[in-house]
């Protein structure tokens, strides 16, 4: 059995709270923790809002760190390499993809705003009179 501690936060436990936090753990209940996960909720949800891993989206965070360290220590070390390898894989087709969104969504944002602009120009015209055919 593995225990891990997620939202590990200063303010919640004070200075160290990793270490708090372990050194509760085996006061009380005899145990250690496998790993402690920081709290980065604004990272994981833009992560989330993105359809990215965090490894995709802050892959230097104190949390994406902490995921590999707590891989490191409880999955055999085959399967971390393949993870990383299938990760790296999976990256860059989520980075293809997203290249390829970002233009699109560019590109029709630009279309949007020609249109917007070429409506308002018919309208200006329109309010003058210049559409009508007089000076």
């Amino acid at each position: 059995m593995s225990i891990v501690v997620n939202r590990v936060r200063a303010s919640s436990v004070g200075l160290d709270p990793a270490g708090q936090i372990a050194t509760t753990l085996a006061r009380f209940g005899g145990v250690s923790a496998a790993g402690m996960l920081p709290e980065e909720q604004r990272r994981i949800d833009a992560a989330v809002i993105a359809g990215r891993t965090i490894r995709e989206r802050s892959g230097r965070s104190a949390f994406a760190a902490a995921i590999r360290q707590l891989a490191a220590k409880t999955l055999p070390e085959r399967t971390v390499s393949s993870i990383s390898r299938a990760d790296a894989r999976a990256g860059a087709r989520a980075e293809a993809r997203a290249g390829t969104r970002a233009d699109t969504r560019a590109d029709t944002r630009a279309d949007t705003r020609a249109e917007a602009r070429a409506d308002t120009r018919a309208a200006r015209r329109t309010s003058t009179g210049k559409a009508r055919g007089r000076p």
